[in-house]
């Protein structure tokens, strides 16, 4: 049962490290790599991760292992991950509609881990129907930015669901309020790449000013 990796090497590029349900039990993860390019990370948020002496311009993906119901909880956890971190540049959450539940009764603006992550882009993508409640869905964007701060918003769903229709439609109120962060956001593009597919999904892409 593998707890712990340690990687040390001045040639390495590229690295992932996916969760299996066979490579579920890590503790600790440390990356000594200061040459390292390209650095994607699918696991769980409990797990210490350590990236010494990698460059700025290393381009590093979390992909966080989302639980059933999100809980204010999971926030709190992803938000310590990625404070404590301070490697990953983009962060993507594919999610399923019971995943945009937030279970719990405690305020997340009573807990304090500091200012919002900054991230260069978030992407959500939908991997089954989302619920489309728009209070469930402002709920759950709360969360979200209480954790983090995109520089840009990525939004995939299916041609069929109205979600990223509504997360648009609540982040323009969102901009339009003085007490909320968010001062404006801008549609940058809105595409259909796969249309002539059975897949039939609807990419938008929303540039937010913070």
């Amino acid at each position: 049962m593998l707890k712990c990796i340690k990687i040390s090497s001045i040639s390495l590029k590229e690295l992932q490290i996916l969760y299996s349900l066979n490579f579920n039990h890590l503790k600790n993860v440390v990356v000594d790599a200061p040459n390292l390019r390209e650095f994607s990370y699918k696991y769980k948020v409990e797990t210490s991760l350590s990236l010494i002496r990698a460059l700025d311009h290393c381009n590093s993906q979390f992909f966080p292992l989302a639980i059933s119901p999100i809980t204010n909880a999971w926030f709190v956890k992803l938000k310590k991950f990625l404070t404590e971190t301070n490697i990953f540049k983009s962060l993507v959450l594919n999610l399923v509609c019971t995943h945009l539940v937030v279970a719990e009764e405690e305020q997340l603006r009573n807990v304090v881990i500091g200012q919002p992550y900054k991230l260069r882009e978030l992407k959500l993508r939908e991997t089954r129907p989302w619920n489309t409640l728009k209070a469930s869905l402002m709920t759950f964007l709360d969360g979200l930015f209480w954790c983090c701060h995109p520089d840009v918003l990525s939004i995939t769903t299916s041609l069929e669901n109205s979600a990223a229709q509504v997360i648009v439609s609540i982040l323009r109120e969102k901009a339009q309020c003085w007490k909320d962060p968010l001062k404006s956001i801008e549609v940058e593009c809105i595409e259909s790449p796969h249309l002539l597919s059975y897949l039939y999904q609807l990419e938008i892409r929303l540039r937010l000013s913070w």
